[in-house]
């Protein structure tokens, strides 16, 4: 268990970081240490007052934890390598990802000293916009919840099915499954259900690298379409390359092996 003092002072700096709103919590106790087991895949997972992580980089996990997309955190290169295994419980009446992911904040400013700054910055994006022909999806069911959201909002893979999704929701599981920012441009209010296949192992090009991210600049795999071809297509959106303000979480300082358990 965290000393006293030390929790308290780590969780002034995470307030600061993440709002002044944000509630002043964290884990009772914790297990932070390093996975060597090579490259392999992670996973999270929550229940039950408990997050466990498992195998996964530590620019991850600070993704996670400030519900952040990892191109907006800069800092040094071994973050993308150095994958850590956390066992966190807290006695608190918190359950799921969404409640649980931010007591990670004063965890990582204690375990690992992170500090970080917010800055903005002008970054290649993409604008999400209306086709031509006007969108091909239908509104969905009044008094939908925003589960399908969660599920759909994963940081790989070639699918995104909801029942109930929102245009800015949809525009940041696109951030995440490209890695790279992508704006709601549609003017598209309230929620839809939308499903979209494509080749999700084609890594998307930098915007701004192709002809204005044209449908036919990315090349699809035999059996499914570009993510751009897929957008027109299948629900009569595009992607447009442009410059954009995007947040930034600068790391200050973070040590690469964390304190003792």
């Amino acid at each position: 268990m965290f000393p006293r003092t030390i929790r308290a002072a780590v969780c002034v700096g995470a307030m600061m970081l993440a709002g002044a709103d944000a509630p002043c919590q964290t884990f009772d106790v914790a297990t932070v240490r390093p996975n060597r087991t090579g490259k392999g895949g992670g996973n999270l997972a929550a229940s039950h007052g408990m997050l466990t992580i498992r195998n996964l980089p530590l620019r991850t996990i600070i993704g996670a934890a400030y519900g952040i997309a990892e191109y907006q955190i800069a800092g040094p290169q071994w973050l993308k390598q150095e994958r850590f295994d956390i066992v966190a419980k807290t006695d608190a009446p918190v359950t799921g990802e969404e409640k649980m992911l931010p007591l990670l904040q004063p965890l990582l400013a204690e375990r690992f000293q992170l500090a970080m700054h917010r800055e903005t910055k002008q970054l290649p994006a993409y604008v999400l916009m209306v086709g031509t022909k006007g969108p091909k999806f239908e509104a969905a069911d009044a008094g939908g919840t925003g589960l399908p959201f969660k599920k759909a909002n994963k940081s790989g893979g070639g699918r995104i099915h909801s029942a109930h999704l929102t245009m800015p929701q949809f525009a940041e599981i696109l951030s995440r499954r490209l890695g790279y920012p992508v704006l709601d441009m549609t003017g598209l209010a309230g929620a839809y259900r939308v499903t979209l296949e494509w080749a999700g192992e084609n890594k998307a090009p930098k915007p701004g690298k192709t002809d204005k991210a044209k449908p036919d600049t990315a090349k699809p795999d035999p059996d499914r379409p570009s993510i751009f071809t897929a957008l027109h297509d299948q629900l009569g959106l595009r992607l447009q390359a442009r410059k954009a303000p995007v947040e930034i979480f600068v790391i200050d300082h973070i040590e690469k092996t964390p304190t003792a358990n």
